[in-house]
């Protein structure tokens, strides 16, 4: 089994929960639940996920990651000991990732190992 963390910015900020709040308040209650069960993938099978439910995770560059849940996007990495760090999601809207979104994760994802490097 894996650990799924969320990353929280220097300023307490958590992303993917402010994103996972908007969607409670638009009623999404499919699209939460689905995203749940993404996230339980991925505690479950780790990076071999795509083994057993393929198009769950997609490598966008380097170690950032997303997950795939329907019409919404999480930016993950693996960190140490079976942990995954999720950094921040948005709702997709075209075929191709935007390259300010990819750019933003791996600046979180830096973030995140700079404060964490003694863990």
């Amino acid at each position: 089994m894996y650990e799924v963390e969320l990353y929280k910015t220097e300023h307490g900020r958590a992303p993917v929960a402010e994103y996972l709040e908007t969607l409670v308040k638009q009623s999404k209650t499919r699209e939460l639940a689905q995203i749940s069960f993404f996230q339980d993938r991925l505690k479950e099978y780790g990076m071999t996920v795509n083994n057993v439910f393929p198009e769950t995770i997609r490598n966008l560059r380097d170690d950032i990651y997303e997950l795939r849940p329907g019409p919404n996007r999480i930016f993950f990495f693996y960190f140490t000991g079976k942990k995954f760090i999720l950094l921040h999601a948005y709702r997709k809207h075209s075929n191709k990732t935007p390259p300010h979104e990819i750019k933003k994760a791996v600046n979180e994802m830096k973030d995140y190992v700079r404060r964490n490097k003694d863990v």
